[in-house]
């Protein structure tokens, strides 16, 4: 098994630029060699990274964003996330992130309460709409009842007054028709009353002439008598 002495891990140390020039300094060399050394130290550079470059519109656009009027909900989510910490712009886009998936998560709230008070107004609508159209027809029905029962009324009232100018009519024609046919005997009636009264005339004056006639016989008997009494 091997030593822990023995054995050690490189490090950036075991190839510094000092090392490498003792090393060259020590060992037999020849100027070719030391300027190719030289050359492959000097070509050496360390690893770098590139910061990425924010451009202006997107930090435009991003502080457009901050600037956005929030609501309370959304101010107090807000101050809740980043009251314990500060903004920095390395860590813009993460937070940017969050603060996109929120606003989007509110949004979604906020298009779901819009949609349920759209579906609950047209919900009261078409109630509003039903029960309108309810009203309607039964005022419809209503004032069709009412025109019925109107023009029942005005036909019954049409079919009495011709029904009495008709009685009427007829009545008067009848009267005048029984005149007509009672005209020739009242006529023939007044001849007989004529007749009667003439007739009566006459039985009277023989009545009379015959009472004269019977009252002398009476008298010339009652004389007669009175004469025989005497005797």
């Amino acid at each position: 098994m091997l030593d822990e002495n023995e054995f050690k891990p490189f490090t950036l140390n075991d190839f510094s630029v000092a090392d490498a020039a003792s090393e060259n300094t020590e060992g037999i060399s020849t100027p070719t060699e030391n300027l190719a050394i030289s050359d492959q130290i000097e070509s050496f550079k360390p690893l770098t990274f590139e910061e990425e470059e924010v451009s202006e519109d997107f930090i435009s656009k991003e502080s457009n964003g901050f600037q956005e009027v929030k609501t309370d909900a959304e101010k107090i989510q807000l101050s809740e996330d980043f009251k314990n910490s500060e903004f920095f712009l390395e860590n813009s886009l993460l937070t940017d992130a969050e603060e996109f998936a929120e606003t989007i998560r509110e949004g979604a709230k906020l298009h779901k309460a819009q949609l349920l008070k759209q579906i609950e107004e047209q919900a009261n609508d078409t109630d509003r709409i039903h029960q309108k159209t309810v009203a309607e027809n039964q005022a419809a029905e209503q004032q069709r009842k009412q025109l019925l029962s109107e023009t029942a009324n005005k036909v019954q009232q049409i079919k009495d007054d011709a029904y009495k100018e008709g009685f009427e009519a007829g009545r008067l024609q009848g009267m005048q028709q029984r005149y007509d046919e009672a005209e020739p005997l009242a006529q023939q009636a007044k001849k007989i009353l004529e007749q009667l009264d003439s007739l009566r005339k006459v039985v009277r004056f023989q009545a009379e002439e015959e009472l004269v006639k019977l009252a002398l016989q009476i008298s010339k008997n009652i004389v007669a008598e009175e004469i025989k009494l005497n005797q």
